[in-house]
């Protein structure tokens, strides 16, 4: 009886603040920011509607306590007003997007509310499940969070159904954004290498690694170094680090960005905390990594992966970052076979499989922008009114 009074309450107010919106002469959309992170891919959906007169955008940052030295970042990717949290559960908003499961001021789960994601679903595990459709992604354990979630293909689709049904009417596929734009730059291949100082018969290796305990950097990073250094006169080598390997630490623990940059005496490319990766993508000749997501955008590239082993229990057999694993080299825990495995990926890997799981993690390349306007129109439409 108690649960049946509150969703009726819950639906009277859901009613009443969005029969607000109906008076607004914009429609505010509020862009929740909880890290510099999310702030990339939230600017990529601003750069969409940026120009629309009808629309008026909001930032909500990080809590000063959560993110020391974020909000300078956040406001040059998103130049736009920013609520503070107070605020942010106080006005009428016709529309919320998030880009990470994070937290938000109790009234505006009543309001249209647009989950991004900031990476592509891997298959990695968080307290033993997948992350992005897990207990996160719902109310009370049984309701959706989110009005939408948006998925990179029908397969990501299909499994987020699998792990919470409840989630049915909720993923829409609307594929990849940033790779669509990758995918047009690729072309520039030779310019970009120029740019690094690499030769035309230089063979580029890009370390792309994820964050954690897990990490590449974190399991293996002296190890890759050490070979790397033995390696520069045969391989040249391009660094990217998860932004969160750049923040500051308080106690004796390596800042593994700030290391990395003190090997670009030796010649190394180590790219700094958000500078964009794309163009080292289509630079590089072969990739080694871990289980980041970030290599996906190199799968679709076209370009070679080498793996490091992966502990069993980060990753979920069978999904994308799994299958790409098991079609590639993968290096001994010494690193000692690097170089073999470099070159037996730059001359026998198998690019049709490549092809295939490409596919499968992006299904509709090229179509991410006009899908994710579809969506938040929608969205807008619904919200301008009052139906629920």
């Amino acid at each position: 009886m108690k649960s049946n009074l509150l969703q009726i309450i819950e639906l009277v107010l859901r009613r009443f603040l969005r029969g607000i919106n109906f008076f607004q002469s914009h429609q505010r959309v509020l862009l929740v920011c909880n890290t510099p992170l999310m702030a990339d891919y939230l600017a990529d959906i601003f750069e969409i509607f940026k120009n629309d007169p009808h629309l008026a955008f909001y930032v909500l940052p990080p809590l000063p306590e959560e993110s020391q030295g974020a909000c300078d970042y956040i406001r040059r990717k998103l130049p736009v007003s920013v609520v503070g949290w107070m605020w942010a559960g106080v006005l009428p908003w016709n529309l919320i997007i998030v880009s990470d499961h994070c937290r938000l001021p109790w009234i505006c789960r009543f309001f249209p509310i647009i989950f991004i994601s900031h990476g592509i679903e891997t298959g990695k595990l968080v307290d033993g499940e997948p992350y992005t459709y897990g207990k996160w992604s719902l109310i009370d354990k049984c309701r959706p969070r989110y009005s939408t979630m948006f998925a990179a293909s029908e397969t990501e689709r299909m499994r987020g159904l699998k792990q919470n049904p409840v989630l049915r009417d909720t993923i829409a596929v609307a594929g990849i954004l940033r790779m669509d734009k990758m995918m047009t730059i690729l072309h520039r291949r030779d310019e970009f290498r120029r740019r690094r100082g690499f030769r035309a018969d230089d063979t580029v290796v890009f370390v792309m690694s994820t964050w954690g305990p897990n990490s590449l950097f974190h399991r293996m990073g002296d190890i890759i170094v050490e070979q790397a250094l033995r390696l520069k006169e045969k391989l040249s080598f391009i660094f990217t680090l998860h932004p969160l390997e750049h923040r500051l630490l308080s106690s004796s623990e390596r800042n593994w960005g700030e290391y990395m940059k003190t090997f670009r005496q030796d010649g190394f490319v180590v790219l700094d905390a958000h500078e964009e990766f794309e163009s080292s993508i289509a630079a590089c000749d072969v990739i080694l990594t871990d289980h980041t997501s970030a290599a996906f955008y190199g799968a679709a590239a076209g370009k070679p992966l080498v793996y490091v082993p992966l502990p069993e229990d980060c990753v979920e057999k069978g999904f994308p970052v799994w299958k790409l694993q098991k079609i590639s080299p993968c290096i001994k825990e010494d690193a000692s076979d690097l170089y073999e495995q470099i070159l037996e990926a730059k001359i026998n890997y198998p690019f049709n499989k490549l092809a295939e799981i490409t596919l499968e993690i992006n299904s509709c390349p090229g179509q991410a922008a006009q899908r994710i306007r579809e969506q938040v129109y929608s969205l807008l439409d619904q919200a301008k009114g009052i139906r629920v």
